[in-house]
Order: C-alpha cells, then sequence, then structure tokens
C-alpha cells in the first residue's frame, strides 16, 4: 500500500485546481507531496480566499459582478546574454500571476485580482518567441509589482542539433499523438504511487542557471522606468478617456459654432461643462455596474451549412473593352452575401477555377434561396473610355438545384440577358454544392505564426495545449495540459511541456510524470468552454467593460428564439413561419359507378391518418350514378415516411358501406405545388376493385381527383378539411372584418304645436322631453324651455350614437310629457338611417321638419341629423389603439407600410378543461387584431403545445398604433346549438409597432398571463414573429409623426370623457354582435377582452400602477434635485468646484444656455442608444402592481357592476376607498395652501408680513438698478453653492418667512 494520503485528502472545493486551469489525478498530487487532509484542506481554504471562488469556465462571484479586462504595460529589450520582457502589475500579487509557454513558443502572461468588493481585474497576454532563444531555460521573476522574464540565446550549434532532432522525430510525435487518443492504458499507468515517486526522483534537478536575475541589467531598468512613464500616462488618459474625448469634442463644437472673437470663450465655457458632464455620468455608470454581472453561459454546438460556388471557366464570351477582347471577372450573389473572383484579361474563354463559400442563414428554407451569377467586363483593364463595368451576362439558380457535397458535377450555363436590350452570348461553367459544418461558441481563428513557428513540422503544430505553471511555496509543479476525452493514456515517451519559474529566488524544478486522470476528476477543458457572447467580445476587445443586465421581470418577459443569425434580404411566402407540409386531396365528383348509389361517401387513408368526406346529397332528376363532392383535404405530411407509404381513396354507399371502387397512390410520386404555382387540374382515375373483393367485377366508373404536396401558404389550405380537425367550421383559419361605424349626431332644436294637457296646476310648466333610440342605443334630452308666446319648446341639443353599416335600423324620436309621474307620449318619428345626410368635414347641414306620428296631427319637430365620417369610431381604450383613420374612405391617407405577424405556437399551456379522469387538455386557437382586420387560427385540438405557423399581414397608415394577440381555449365547438358556452381566455400580448425596427424580424416568446381573483397565473408562452416593413426615412414616414393623432374633427368639435366612454362601449357591444354572426363565430368574450372594454372599471391595483408610474416620471427631476443638494453640501469638492466655474461662464455669456442645453439633450440620447430595448416589450408584471396585490382589492376588481358582494364586504371597501381619498384630499389642501399663500403676499391679509415683502421687493429693485445684474446673479449663485461650514442647518429666513403667511385652510368648516 502506497504511504501517501489516499484521494479523500483533498478538499471537498475544487477550485483550486480549476483555477490553475489544468487537470491533476490524485496519484500524481500524492506523488508531488501534497500535505495531508488537514493541512491540504487549509491550503485550499487559504487558496480560495485569495484568489476568489471561481470555476472552470465561468468567473462569477457573489460579491463580483463585474470583471474588468486590462492591459498592462510591458517592453521588450536585450543583450548579447538574452532577451527581457517586462511587465508592469501594480495591482497584483505574485501568487495571483501565471506564466507559461505554449506549444507554438509563445509566452503566455495571465492573472486575475480582486480590485474591490465589486470588481475583479483580469489581463492575459501573449508574446511571440524572440528569435534564436533558448525557451527551455526561461525563468521569471516577480518584484515590487514588476514581472521580469529572461529569455536567454542559444548558440549556433544548438539550433543545428534541435532542427535535426525535429526532423528526425517528426514521424514519431505524430504516431505517439495518434496513440494518445485511440490506445487503451497499460499497466504502467497503473503503478504504485512510491513507483511514480521513484521514477519521478531519477529525472535530474536542476537548478536556475540565470541566477543573475536579481542582477538585472541597470540599462534594462533605465529604459523600462522610461517606457513606464510614458505608458503610465497613456493608462491615465486610456482610463479618462471619457471625459477626454468629450473635452474634445466640446472644444471642436465651440470652435466651430462661436464667431471668432469669442471662440476662446465658448471653448472654456464647453469645456468646463462637458467635463462636469462626464464626471457626473461617470459616477452614475459606477453605481449602475454595482448590479451588473458577466455570466458565462455554455452555449451547445451549432450546425452552420455553406454553400460552395466553384467558378470553373467560362466560353465564348462577348468582347466588350472596346479592343475586342475583354476583361471579365465574375460576381455571385446569394443570401445577401456577394463576394467576386479575380480578373482575367482579355480573354474571351477565361478560366478561374476559383471556389466562392456563402453562408446559408436558413437550411431549412433553402430551396426557395435564389443564387444570381453575374459576368462582368473589369473596365480598369479596357481602353480607358468605360465609365462602368460592362454586363457580359448572368444566370439565375435556386436551391433546388444545389448538390450536397460529393454529388456535385460541372455543369455550363448559358448567360442570360438583364434586359430585352442586352446582347449577351457564352456559357459560365459552375460547380455548386453545400455541406454541414459543426461549429462550437468558442472556436476561434488559429494564432498568427511566426516566420520561426511556420518553418516546423505539421505534427508539431497540431500538438494539444501544454500544461499550466502553478507556483506553491517557491515550489514549481507542472500539470498537462486539458485533454479532449477523459480516457487513459498510453505508456511511452509522455509529451513534456516546457517549464517556467516564477519566484522570489530561484529553487528547484521539479519534472511530473503525466498521468491519466481519474474519472471523478474529469471536467470539460476551459479550452474547450464555449463562454458567453459578451465574454467572447470583452476577450477579444481588451479595455472595454462589458456588463450583462439581468431581465427585470424575471420568468415573465419576453425570450428571444429566433434561430438565424446572419440576416438575409429573402422574402418569400410564408418566411416568418416554419413552412409545414401537407397531403392535398381534392376529390371533385365521379361518373358510372354501379352499382349507383342516393349517398356515396369517400374515405381517404394514409399509414396515419384517415378522414371520411361528407355524404353526397342528389338533387331531384339528377343520375345517381354521377355524383358531386368538391371537397378538399389536408393530411398531416412526413417526407421521412413517404418513401414506403400509400394513398387509399375510396368510394362508399353510405346506408350499406359496400365498397364501390377505390384508386392507390404512391406519396413517393405525388408532385410538390409551390405556392406561386397554379393550382392542380384535377384527373379522371379508372376505380378498381380490392383483391379480396368478391364482387371486384362489378366495380365500374371513374372518379375525378387530384393529389398534391403543399404547405400551409397553399390557396386551398383554408378550407381544406384536416385530419386533426373534428369540428371543421370551429378549426379552420378565418379572417374577420369589423363593421364600418359612423357617429349619428342628431340636434333636437324646437317642438311647435304639442298637445299639452290643459289641466295642469297654476304655475307648473310643463316638463316636455325628446328620447332618441336607435338599436339598444336610447338617450334623452334635457328638459325643454318653453316659450309662452309661441307656445313652443326649444333645447338646442346633441345627441350621438353609434350606427354600422349596413344601415339597415332606424331612428326613433319620442316626444314625452313628464310633468306627471307617468310620462304621456305626444308623438314619435322613425327615420330611417338610410336616408341621413352623410359629412366628412365640418360644413352645416340643414335642419329639417318632422311631423309627429300618433294618429292625427299633434305638433312638428325641428331636427338635423348627419352621419359624421371626419371622426374615428373609438372601439378600443385610446392608449391601445390600433387605427386612427376616420370613417370616410375619402380622408385615407396612404399607408406607410406593411406589418407581417407570424403566429408560430405556444409553449406549455396549462390544461383548461378536464378529460377523463386525472387528465386534462386544451384546444387552442389565437386571435390576432389591428385595425379593421381579425385573424384566428385554426383550433389544435388536445395540446399543451400546439404549433400553428400561420402569417399574416396589415397595412399601416400609423405606426404609433398597437397591435394584439390573444390565445383562447375553444368551448364552442364541444357544446350543442342552443348552448352558449364562452371561450376561457389564455392570456395576450401587446406589440406597439413603433418600438419596431423597419424591415427587421422579431422571433420571440411572450408569456401568457391571467390575471384572476386568486392572483396572476401563467399560463403559457406564444411564439410570435413580427415584421414592420417600412421604409426608414421616407417623408411620408416621417410626416407621420407630425400630425394630429385623432382626425380633424376630433379638435374642430371635440367630444367629452364621458361622451366618448359611452360611445366606445355601444361600439364595442356593435362590433361583438356582429363578429358573433360569423362562421366560426367570435363570442362576445373573446372581442372585449380583444378590446380591453373593461379598462375604465376601477381597481386599487391599476391606482397604484398609475402612480408609481407618476413618481417614476418625476424620479429625473427628484435625481437632478439630490444632485444638486450634494453639489450645495460639497460631497464632492471637485465637482463643486467645477460647477462654480461653469456657472461663472454661463452667467457670463448667457446665450450659450440654450444650444449648450439642447446639446447636452443630443449627447443623451446618443448615450441611450446603447441601451435600447433589443425586443418589443409585453406586459409588465412589476409595472402592472400583479405580482404582490392583495387577494381583496382583486375580488373587488373583478367585481360586478353594481356590486354582487354582501353589505359588510361593500362596507369594509367603502370605508377602504374612503381613507385612501382622505390621502388624497389632504394632498390637494396642500398644494392649494401654497398656492394661497403666494396670493397673501401682496393680497394685504396680513398687513406686517405684506409690508415687509413689499420693502423688500423695494430694495431688490433698488440694488438691481444699482449693480449690474451678472454680478448679482454671481452673488446669489455662491451664496447658494456656500460651503456647509458657513450654512445654518435651520430652515432660511424667506422660507420661514413663506411658511408664515396665511391661508384659506383656517376659513374652513
Amino acid at each position: 500500500m502506497s504511504p501517501h494520503p489516499q484521494p479523500q485528502f483533498l478538499c471537498n472545493d475544487v477550485n483550486f485546481y480549476q483555477n490553475i486551469n489544468m487537470k491533476i489525478s490524485i496519484p500524481e498530487a500524492a506523488k508531488r507531496g501534497w500535505p495531508g487532509n488537514k493541512q491540504s484542506k487549509e491550503y485550499c481554504s487559504s487558496m480560495a480566499s485569495a484568489r476568489g471562488t471561481t470555476r472552470v469556465g465561468v468567473r462569477t462571484s457573489v460579491r463580483t459582478p463585474v470583471v474588468e479586462e486590462i492591459v498592462p504595460n510591458s517592453g521588450w529589450t536585450e543583450d548579447s546574454a538574452g532577451h527581457y520582457l517586462l511587465v508592469d502589475l501594480p495591482e497584483f500579487r505574485k501568487e495571483e500571476v501565471k506564466l507559461q509557454v505554449d506549444s507554438y513558443g509563445r509566452i503566455l502572461v495571465t492573472g486575475e485580482a480582486q480590485a474591490n468588493e465589486w470588481k475583479r481585474l483580469h489581463f492575459r497576454l501573449t508574446f511571440p518567441a524572440p528569435v534564436n532563444s533558448d525557451m527551455d531555460n526561461i525563468a521569471g521573476k516577480f518584484d515590487s509589482g514588476i514581472l521580469y522574464v529572461t529569455v536567454p540565446k542559444r548558440t549556433t550549434q544548438e539550433n543545428k542539433e534541435s532542427e535535426t532532432q525535429k526532423a528526425g522525430n517528426g514521424d514519431q510525435v505524430e504516431r505517439a499523438e495518434e496513440n494518445d487518443s485511440h490506445a487503451p492504458s497499460t499497466d504502467d499507468e497503473r503503478r504504485d504511487p512510491i513507483q511514480h515517486e521513484s521514477h519521478t526522483e531519477q529525472h535530474e534537478v536542476k537548478r536556475n542557471e540565470n541566477d543573475r536575475i536579481g542582477e538585472f541589467p541597470e540599462l534594462v531598468i533605465y529604459k523600462w522606468e522610461q517606457g513606464s512613464m510614458l505608458s503610465t500616462a497613456a493608462e491615465v488618459l486610456r482610463k479618462n478617456k471619457g471625459i477626454v474625448i468629450t473635452a474634445v469634442i466640446a472644444f471642436s463644437l465651440g470652435l466651430w459654432i462661436s464667431p471668432p472673437r469669442n471662440t476662446h470663450k465658448t471653448n472654456l465655457c464647453l469645456f468646463l461643462f462637458y467635463s462636469l458632464t462626464a464626471i457626473n455620468a461617470h459616477r452614475v455608470q459606477s453605481n449602475k455596474d454595482e448590479n451588473m454581472t458577466t455570466p458565462f453561459q455554455q452555449q451547445p454546438p451549432q450546425t452552420v451549412r455553406r454553400l460552395v460556388v466553384e467558378v470553373i471557366d467560362a466560353r465564348n464570351l462577348l468582347p466588350k473593352d472596346g479592343q475586342g477582347s475583354s476583361s471579365p471577372y465574375v460576381v455571385a450573389d446569394f443570401d445577401g452575401q456577394r463576394k467576386r473572383t479575380t480578373t482575367r484579361f482579355k480573354e474571351l474563354n477565361p478560366v478561374w477555377n476559383e471556389p466562392l463559400e456563402f453562408i446559408v442563414s436558413d437550411p431549412d428554407n433553402m430551396e426557395f434561396e435564389e443564387l444570381e451569377v453575374e459576368v462582368y467586363n473589369d473596365k480598369k483593364f479596357g481602353n480607358g473610355s468605360g465609365r462602368k463595368n460592362h454586363f457580359l451576362g448572368r444566370v439565375k439558380l435556386y436551391g433546388t438545384q444545389f448538390s450536397r457535397r460529393g454529388e456535385e458535377a460541372l455543369v455550363y450555363y448559358t448567360l442570360e440577358k438583364r434586359s430585352v436590350f442586352s446582347w449577351i452570348r457564352g456559357e459560365i461553367g459552375l460547380k455548386i454544392y453545400y455541406y454541414d459544418e459543426m461549429i462550437m461558441e468558442d472556436d476561434k481563428p488559429p494564432p498568427p505564426q511566426t516566420e520561426e513557428q511556420a518553418d516546423r513540422p505539421e505534427p508539431e503544430k497540431n500538438k494539444p495545449p501544454p500544461g499550466m505553471v502553478v507556483v506553491e511555496e517557491g515550489r514549481v509543479f507542472e500539470a498537462p495540459g486539458p485533454m479532449e476525452q477523459c480516457v487513459p493514456l498510453p505508456a511511452g515517451p509522455p509529451h513534456s511541456p516546457r517549464v517556467v519559474v516564477v519566484e522570489e529566488s530561484p529553487p528547484p524544478v521539479v519534472h511530473v510524470q503525466q498521468d491519466p486522470p481519474l474519472p471523478e476528476m474529469c471536467e470539460p477543458p476551459v479550452s474547450e468552454m464555449p463562454f458567453h457572447p459578451e465574454v467572447r467580445r470583452m476577450q477579444v476587445n481588451r479595455g472595454e467593460r462589458v456588463k450583462i443586465l439581468k431581465r427585470p421581470n424575471g420568468d415573465y418577459s419576453p425570450k428571444d428564439i429566433s434561430k438565424k443569425n446572419v440576416e438575409s434580404e429573402r422574402v418569400h411566402p410564408f418566411d416568418l413561419v416554419e413552412p409545414m407540409q401537407y397531403l392535398f386531396v381534392r376529390i371533385v365528383k365521379a361518373r358510372g359507378l354501379a352499382p349507383p348509389s342516393e349517398s356515396p361517401f369517400v374515405k381517404v387513408r394514409t399509414s396515419s391518418h384517415y378522414v371520411r368526406s361528407k355524404p353526397t346529397s342528389l338533387r331531384p332528376n339528377e343520375p345517381t350514378d354521377s355524383p358531386e363532392w368538391n371537397q378538399v383535404f389536408a393530411l398531416g405530411y412526413n417526407k421521412t415516411d413517404a418513401n414506403s407509404a400509400t394513398l387509399e381513396i375510396s368510394v362508399w354507399d353510405s346506408p350499406t358501406e359496400n365498397f364501390l371502387g377505390g384508386v392507390c397512390f404512391d406519396l413517393s410520386d405525388v408532385p410538390v405545388r409551390d405556392p406561386p404555382d397554379s393550382p392542380l387540374a384535377p384527373q379522371w382515375y379508372r376505380l378498381e376493385g380490392g383483391s379480396a373483393d368478391q364482387n371486384q367485377g362489378r366495380v365500374s366508373g371513374d372518379i375525378q381527383l387530384s393529389v398534391w404536396i403543399g404547405t400551409q401558404s397553399d390557396d386551398a389550405f383554408p378550407e381544406a378539411w384536416s385530419s386533426d380537425a373534428p369540428y371543421v367550421a370551429h378549426t379552420r383559419s378565418k379572417v374577420y372584418q369589423s363593421p364600418k361605424l359612423w357617429y349619428l349626431r342628431v340636434t333636437i332644436i324646437e317642438a311647435q304645436d304639442l298637445n299639452i294637457a290643459p289641466n295642469l296646476p297654476p304655475l307648473t310648466a310643463p316638463e316636455v322631453r325628446v328620447k332618441v333610440q336607435i338599436g339598444f342605443q336610447s338617450q334623452r334630452t334635457r328638459r325643454g324651455s318653453m316659450n309662452h308666446r309661441s307656445l313652443s319648446f326649444h333645447w338646442n341639443e346633441d345627441l350621438l350614437f353609434v350606427a354600422g353599416e349596413p344601415l339597415e335600423d332606424s331612428v326613433i324620436v319620442l316626444v314625452e310629457d313628464r310633468t306627471s309621474k307617468e310620462a304621456a307620449l305626444l308623438g314619435h318619428i322613425v327615420i330611417p338611417l338610410s336616408s341621413i345626410e352623410q359629412r366628412i368635414d365640418e360644413r352645416h347641414v340643414p335642419a329639417k321638419w318632422f311631423t309627429l306620428e300618433s294618429g292625427s296631427y299633434c305638433g312638428r319637430v325641428h331636427l338635423r341629423l348627419c352621419l359624421e365620417g371626419g371622426y374615428h369610431v373609438l372601439d378600443e381604450a385610446a392608449h391601445v389603439c390600433s387605427d386612427f383613420r376616420p370613417t370616410a374612405k375619402q380622408l385615407w391617407k396612404p399607408p406607410v407600410g406593411i406589418l407581417e405577424l407570424g403566429i408560430l405556437g405556444a409553449r406549455g399551456l396549462l390544461p383548461m378543461k378536464s378529460k377523463g379522469p386525472g387528465k386534462g387538455s386544451t384546444d387552442a386557437y389565437c386571435v390576432a387584431k389591428y385595425g379593421k382586420k381579425w385573424v384566428r387560427t385554426r383550433t389544435v385540438t388536445d395540446s399543451f403545445d400546439p404549433r400553428w405557423n400561420e402569417q399574416y399581414t396589415w397595412q399601416v397608415f400609423d405606426p404609433c398604433t398597437v397591435l394584439t394577440v390573444g390565445v383562447f381555449d375553444n368551448w364552442r365547438m364541444f357544446a350543442d346549438v342552443s348552448e352558449d358556452r364562452p371561450d376561457c381566455r389564455i392570456g395576450k400580448v401587446r406589440i406597439r409597432v413603433s418600438t419596431l425596427e423597419s424591415n427587421r424580424v422579431y422571433t420571440n416568446s411572450y408569456p401568457l398571463l391571467v390575471l384572476t381573483r386568486t392572483g396572476l397565473k401563467k399560463m403559457g408562452e406564444i411564439e410570435l414573429a413580427v415584421r414592420f416593413a417600412c421604409p426608414s426615412l421616407l417623408p411620408d414616414t416621417c410626416a407621420v409623426y407630425g400630425q394630429p393623432l385623432l382626425p380633424r374633427m376630433h379638435y374642430l368639435r371635440p367630444l367629452g370623457v364621458a361622451q366618448q366612454e359611452a360611445l366606445r362601449g355601444a361600439a364595442t357591444k356593435m362590433v361583438a354582435q356582429w363578429l358573433a354572426r360569423s362562421e366560426p363565430p367570435l363570442g362576445h368574450e373573446v372581442v372585449r377582452y380583444m378590446l380591453d372594454a373593461d379598462s375604465h372599471v376601477w381597481s386599487m391595483r391599476k391606482s397604484k400602477a398609475n402612480w408609481f408610474r407618476i413618481v417614476a416620471v418625476l424620479a429625473w427631476a427628484v435625481g437632478l434635485a439630490k444632485w444638486l443638494d450634494d453639489i450645495r453640501r460639497w460631497k464632492n469638492p471637485v465637482t463643486t468646484v467645477l460647477l462654480h466655474i461653469l456657472y461663472l461662464v454661463l452667467v457670463w455669456y448667457p446665450d450659450l444656455i440654450v444650444p449648450t442645453g439642447f446639446l447636452y439633450v443630443v449627447l443623451i440620447g446618443i448615450w441611450y442608444y446603447r441601451f435600447r430595448p433589443k425586443i418589443p416589450a409585453g406586459m409588465d408584471t412589476r409595472l402592472s402592481q400583479a405580482e404582490a396585490v392583495d387577494p381583496d382589492e382583486l375580488d373587488e376588481e373583478f367585481d360586478t357592476m353594481p356590486s354582487s358582494k354582501p353589505p359588510e364586504v361593500i362596507r369594509v371597501r367603502y370605508d377602504r376607498l374612503r381613507l385612501l381619498a382622505a390621502r388624497v384630499q389632504t394632498v390637494l389642501g396642500d398644494f392649494a395652501t401654497q398656492g394661497e399663500r403666494v396670493q397673501a403676499l401682496v393680497s394685504w391679509r396680513d398687513p406686517r408680513a405684506t409690508k415687509l415683502f413689499i420693502g423688500v421687493c423695494l430694495a431688490v429693485t433698488i440694488t438691481l438698478y444699482a449693480v449690474p445684474p451678472k454680478m448679482v446673479a454671481v452673488a446669489l449663485g455662491f451664496y447658494y453653492l456656500r460651503h456647509p461650514m458657513f450654512r445654518n442647518p435651520m430652515p432660511s429666513a424667506s422660507l420661514n418667512f413663506f411658511r408664515r403667511l396665511p391661508s384659506s385652510s383656517d376659513r374652513l368648516m
């Protein structure tokens, strides 16, 4: 048994090994003489405290959210003995620095240190080995924050011997590397640790021969100190580059905007102002950095498809250089990528043999991509008369013509013309193929090689990464580098990486034999660990600080699920969704059926699907042997199963279930139809009998049908019967249109000759009112004023209603006498809506007299009626409105863009209904609404992860609108016709169009949230793809932002808030009634939920949310006040002094205040561009105050109107509302008090206070006449910013005077 400790001596936290980026087996550690269990734990804990808790591939800590990459100052020098590298590391200690030599002969210096509790410093430097250097005897020393590295020079004889040895052992190295990855372990590798130790002791213990490292050449130190001063100055400028750049920009702007005589003044002002701004911004940013982190995430390997176009040659090209020849070159354009070949000088039959490689952004849709190859004549090699490169021809190819690598062939394509007038001839030879490549996120380009490295043999270049060097209390250990797999290694000569010593004094160097790692110690190597993209950018761009913010909304925030990283300009139908292939079968009719059947039907069957058509209903006197169906079926199609599957179409008799014949198709022979193609023409097929059919000879007749393979973009898909859609009417995709709504304005002017009851009490005026009804809407005027001379009644009152097309309803006008308890009808009028005049502006509409109908003549009424087409009838809340166009089409402006929505599917939906014992189900469909257009996807039955993959488009007339998408569970398709079972809401998402960048595809997953009486509930996630196709800065698009939000009539004759809410409720009800008459119907609960019909209902939660929104809006003012308070309290003396100087400059040159303020706003906008949202925001639970809401408040929010709760609950809620109203009342009273105190300054209510105020104003007037105002402003500003040692902590005299002024609060009862 080995006397050394066994694996249990290692501390539980293996971060020490992970921190040095290596793997050490247990026998290997035992051989090195590690301390016992207790000592090793103490040592590991000390190392963990010194280095911070780290993990392989992860640089995170509880108290280190920010990792800052730095670039230390370094420099080389040399003398006759060797090369010397010095690295300035003032903020690092010896144990925090690592020195390594890799297999390429490069010197690697890395380090990581804890700067403070919120920041860690990290650096990584790579230096190529100097020429003629002895890398085996490299040594290092760390002293006083400086790392000294000595690389001795080698002699000429050693160089020759090394080269001879490399040439002789090249094959051996290659074979050893092959055995390392495939050969099994041998008995030598399972030796006892004692044998390992004795074997190690046989190696010669080398001393550091370069003892003069402590006596470093004075010339080297002198050069280093000179360079260090320059480097220190550069480092200071680099750390304060924001302030320096801001000052330079300010100086340049001042030089540009100021007249010559005031240039130096303006520059001084802007320099001081932006220096102060930069300092303050740096402080704010430093505070933000405390809450940021840089997580390392591991990404799975990805597959990238590459397309290779080999341009071989061309034949018989057209001469176009004016000298009887051409100098052609080829340009290939694919998926937004454009590449070209070299130019062949004066060659009509050029040969290139050049490959052009492209990345396929969407391999699944590669067959829809277009490759365009164009040939041009290079004008540079012509006679100089050409202004542009002449076109020699082009070839257009599509993805269906591409071959996989290994199956390609040389094909000559005839060059085509670009236009009718082009003169083209010749052909071009191309090889086109594609292949898939597996890549990792951390794949890096190979490091640059020096000339010495390039001359090395190939096996040496491909060596694995070397082992790391570990320094422990004057002892040096070396471990093997990371391996691809944790497998035992064969016995043999191990690859010995070079040893580097980093120490205070030259200690002995201990070589460690390489041993296979134990299985439990195998961890993913650091070099193979894929990092987060932001961290990789941090490693490439040295000196930048990378901050990754956490999602502010937790699990309720949208996520980016886009798979394409390469943007493409390709636009084809249904490019936002995943193509879903279907097998389409169109059954038209049959003829000559035997025996004839009165109601035959058709069965369509595949290996995985079965559908049945509806029976044919024959008309009278029609032949029974020629039925017609005209029905389309869409069956799910799987390309992998199509090679061995068949399609069976059979005709059956409905009453007797007798077989009348059938047809079979091989699915591998079914044609594929693309959306641009015309529909496939149906053909006649002979019906055949089955092999087991006894009446096979009696089967006769033909059936007309067509079969093809298509996608959801096929024209026949919306009306097709699907195999997974047993309820056809409810599961088809549908598009709905809201009715065209008008505002009806009825103006009641006067009424004459009314039959008023004569027996009225004395001094009692009759109470006559007019009631107007249209459909379910009714309004009544106020009491009319009576003219005693003419006995007429006057109102001059406008009543507004909502009318919808088709204008089939009528307006009913009732004149009532409500003097007594029971209303008496004096007459009525019925006016059809179709007879009412329509207007689109504010022009005057003449009034008309209408005779009341009540048997005999009973008076007349003077009315003005018109249908207002200049208003937009609001059917949804104004803040989430999707359309602001007026009703009249004549006033519509052209659209500014196209909104495309791809509804991909949903994930993780909760069960909405019970399906058997212990099992639930969800039959989900999606509804999207924008403008007047509603869309509804098909219902996917019994699925918690439905996939719709449907795409829709809308015209956008105003980008400042909102798209609403909702998900519902279908209950109506399971209910009877007489039963009304409303669909259950699952959740909805709103996307504001103006927040979308032009022509960019957003593919995101949004949570579906529902607020119920029990609280917030996440019902699942919906995946959407949105694109706003819009020219970014065209005049029409920019002009929209300067136009009024609502049509013109809303501002000429505005509507009241209460009136507008009442009209919106009526419009919502009319839209719901209209859509409920469709098939399949959109229920009123769906329409109300999509239109936010209950947004005006009282809610304590919404009140709190609005209050916090106001607080957030005013937060900038509060922050500015706090900053000014810090300035006047001299918390940062430098900033306060700069503000004094800035104030002086602005007072002396007040003309710079306004332009400087606007410039500051511009810079703020540019600065915040980097923090712009990358994903369109969804529902915000924190903003809505939905996460921590009181259950009783939610119950109150969902209560009906009037309330259905018991009196005790209503009393409690009323008392709570009174408490809230009392606080609001107090705040309003405080505001009124302050305003009344301002009025009391000159109202003489307090004579002494008014006398004092007038006297002070007189003194100020005289002072301002006598003293220059600039001096007064400087004195007041310096008095406000005086140091705290000159300030009294008690309130000022002016504030005390103001607080003593009287208000009207003491006069309230």
